[in-house]
């Protein structure tokens, strides 16, 4: 994985949640979500968390 994008949408989270956060990247030419966290909140901490889960829940 060379080229790798983040984005963050938050109208279309279930209830309980604030925001979805992607990571995506190119395989095989496509460029495909490689990692989605629902998180609970929208500040800096909570990508910090998401990140050092290590894709855990």
């Amino acid at each position: 994985m060379r080229t790798w994008g983040m984005d963050g949408t938050f109208k279309v989270v279930p209830q309980w949640y604030q925001q979805l956060f992607t990571i995506h990247a190119f395989v095989a030419g496509k460029l495909v979500p490689a990692v989605y966290c629902l998180c609970t909140g929208k500040d800096i901490g909570t990508y910090g968390q998401s990140g050092s889960s290590g894709g855990r829940p």
